[in-house]
């Protein structure tokens, strides 16, 4: 609103010989504006009448210190599941280690074989967030490569070629290729090893405080399995344990291959970490408003046509960057980095890897957006092309949204 009622400042663009001018607040703080509102809504939330819903929290919910409180809190988690629609896991290294979440685990998927199970693995967050710095991070060297101030000193100091400054934004893209890269690379090894641990998984090395606790678990464990676990009546208490290895092995990789799909995390990951072009396109159309409440002011004519025409191609032009062009890029790139985990450490092995994965982000990136330039300028230059551009945009976002699919989870019976 500032941008367009002209109280805040812009930035010159220069693209195929024309300046425009680009706002750029909504890019910087509505970065802050992100982050403050995921770390701080579940505080300020409640005071502005929002709720979430409601939850079961086994810490919070079963008493810590008295134990006879203790022992009912135990006994009736399975009521408690019982009213319950769906299961969250926050999964870390030490789940699948202590009794007492693979109590809950077991409880859930032998009482509710077709529940909704959603496993999210705690390091993802940061991931994703990592991500998203590092897609600011190269919005911003983008901005500032073509700024038409900086491309006038840096096109007269070097004597070059306008059409040189591509190559700039290119390269500019390096550093953050290869920063990308090694996020993927840490991501991938941290799903390796969630798998390595739930493959490796047995209740009876699952830790716990008290050995009284043990005894009451492992006895309910088997009484659940007996009941749900298809198995023979005097079968004793090890297979009963057994069995449950199995179903923990068999069904957590599903419901963790389901949480965060085919290609390493969910598609709305992707519109996360991407977020920032929206914030860009609102400062493309708050400049956009500003020039033409200038010509306006001016008695100018104003072809609200061709002004409409620009808007409709620029939500074409972040949408191409934001559902397209970055998803799959990334999907491909964490493709790359999950494969060249086979070759295994050490410092050539690393480098080689890292190498690979950044270069696949930059020429899938730069290759991508070079194909939405060329629709971009053909929509800009005649009408005609803008329905093209919409439905090229259309059929491209459906082809990311199947890359992204995430499997069924097919339970056992």
């Amino acid at each position: 609103a500032c941008t367009a009622a002209g109280h805040a400042p812009t930035i010159e663009v220069l693209y195929e010989g024309r300046v425009y001018a680009k706002g750029f607040l909504c890019q910087v703080l509505g970065v802050w504006v992100f982050v403050a509102t995921l770390m701080f809504w579940q505080e300020i939330g409640p005071f502005l009448g929002f709720r979430g819903p409601v939850v079961f929290l086994d810490k919070a919910c079963v008493h810590q210190t008295d134990p006879d409180l203790k022992r009912q809190g135990i006994e009736s988690i399975a009521a408690f599941l019982r009213y319950s629609w769906s299961m969250v896991v926050l999964y870390s290294d030490t789940y699948l280690k202590k009794l007492w979440t693979v109590y809950e685990l077991a409880t859930y998927l032998l009482m509710f074989p077709k529940g909704q199970l959603h496993v999210q693995p705690v390091s993802l967050a940061k991931t994703v967030l990592l991500g998203m710095a590092l897609a600011c991070f190269q919005q911003m060297a983008s901005l500032l490569f073509w700024n038409h101030r900086l491309q006038r000193e840096v096109t007269g100091w070097m004597s070059m070629p306008h059409a040189t400054i591509r190559i700039f934004a290119v390269l500019a893209m390096v550093p953050s290729g290869l920063l990308m890269a090694l996020v993927l690379r840490h991501w991938a090894k941290e799903q390796a090893s969630i798998i390595e641990s739930v493959n490796e998984f047995s209740v009876r090395k699952a830790m716990c405080l008290s050995e009284e606790d043990r005894t009451l678990v492992e006895y309910n464990i088997e009484t659940f399995v007996r009941h749900f676990g298809d198995i023979k009546r005097n079968m004793g208490r090890e297979e009963a344990l057994s069995r449950f290895d199995e179903v923990v092995r068999t069904e957590v990789p599903k419901a963790l291959e389901s949480s965060w799909g085919k290609v390493g995390w969910r598609y709305m990951h992707t519109q996360i970490i991407f977020g920032i072009q929206w914030l860009y396109l609102f400062d493309c159309w708050a400049a956009q408003l500003r020039d033409v409440r200038r010509k306006w002011d001016a008695g100018q004519h104003v072809d609200g046509v061709s002004e409409t025409k620009d808007a409709i191609n620029m939500l074409n032009w972040v949408m191409s960057v934001a559902c397209i062009i970055g998803p799959l890029t990334s999907a491909m790139a964490f493709k790359v980095a999950k494969s060249s985990l086979g070759l295994g450490e050490g410092p050539v092995r690393l480098t080689a890897s890292l190498a690979a994965t950044g270069l696949t982000v930059i020429t899938t990136y730069q290759g991508l957006l070079q194909c939405a330039f060329c629709l971009f300028d053909m929509a800009k230059e005649s009408v005609v092309y803008l329905p093209l551009y919409v439905v090229v945009n259309l059929i491209s976002w459906l082809m990311t949204l199947l890359v992204y699919k995430r499997p069924p989870m097919q339970r056992f019976r």
